[in-house]
């Protein structure tokens, strides 16, 4: 069993934001339970007295008060962290993100020089209702384009 740990003499200005805190309750329920902690050791309460109190084990319990004697009220917001590394770093850059120069040419859809040819045409607007897509052998946009100058 560890020893009993005990958070350390509070401040006028201390007990006054930790009453505030737990009497409202408004506060992120995290906040309120460890406000809740620290108000309880403060009053002389033990670690497993505290654990009852706010439903959590007691290593929590122990843990937020070392964290209130060395840091203070800021140990009352936890800023959980972590989780996976990130995957974009700053020698990374999002696709379409920057402007084309003068010199890129035409900007072609990826599925235009290879998959173009298979892929059926709407049909024409005006056309009969329920007409087949027509088949090409080309681009659709070069098809477009070859009506376009006739």
């Amino acid at each position: 069993m560890a020893k009993p740990v005990r958070a350390r003499r509070l401040t006028d200005e201390e007990g006054r934001r930790l009453l505030r805190i737990v009497r409202r309750g408004r506060h992120n329920t995290v906040k309120v339970r460890h406000a809740m902690m620290v108000l309880a050791s403060a009053s002389g309460n033990t670690n497993e007295a505290i654990a009852r109190l706010v439903a959590a084990d007691p290593d929590t319990v122990r843990d937020v008060i070392h964290a209130f004697n060395e840091r203070g009220l800021e140990c009352l917001d936890p800023r959980w962290a972590g989780g996976a590394p990130r995957r974009i770093t700053a020698g990374v850059h999002r696709p379409g993100g920057h402007r084309p120069t003068e010199d890129a040419g035409p900007a072609v859809h990826p599925l235009e020089p290879a998959q173009a040819g298979r892929l059926p045409l709407p049909p024409a607007r005006g056309g009969p209702p329920g007409a087949a897509f027509p088949t090409s052998t080309g681009s659709r946009h070069a098809t477009v384009l070859q009506s376009s100058q006739e």
